[in-house]
C-alpha cells in the first residue's frame, strides 16, 4: 500500500483518459463542460472546504481525490453516473496501491 496524492491523479495518462472521455460523452449528449476544469474547481473546492472546517491534512487531500474523480462514471452513462463512478474509481485507486480504508472514504464521498 502506498499514499495516493492528488498530484498523483494529475499525472495519470489512465485516469486522464477516463476524465476526457466522460467529458466528451456529456457534450455529445448537450451537457455543458464536465472535464478538467470542473473536476478540477470541484476538487479544489472539496479539500479547501476539509482545510477550513478543521480536518486532518490527509482527510482534506481525499476529499479533493474524491472530487476530482466525482465525474469519471459519465464515462459509462450519465444515468447513475456515480454508481458507475465509485466501481471504476475503486478500481483504479486500488490497482494503484491506496489502502482499503482510504478507498472507501473516496468511493462513499
Amino acid at each position: 500500500m502506498r499514499e495516493i496524492k492528488l498530484v498523483d491523479l494529475h499525472k495519470d495518462e489512465e485516469i486522464q483518459e477516463y476524465i476526457r472521455k466522460a467529458d466528451e460523452y456529456l457534450g455529445v449528449i448537450g451537457f455543458t463542460e464536465h472535464g478538467f476544469r470542473h473536476v478540477g474547481l470541484v476538487s479544489h473546492l472539496a479539500q479547501n472546504i476539509l482545510i477550513q472546517l478543521g480536518y486532518p491534512a490527509r482527510m482534506a487531500e481525499l476529499a479533493g481525490i474524491a472530487g476530482y474523480l466525482h465525474d469519471i462514471g459519465n464515462v459509462i452513462s450519465r444515468y447513475e453516473h456515480g454508481i458507475a463512478g465509485g466501481i471504476i474509481a475503486q478500481n483504479l485507486l486500488s490497482k494503484r496501491g491506496m489502502p482499503p480504508e482510504e478507498v472507501t472514504q473516496v468511493i462513499g464521498a
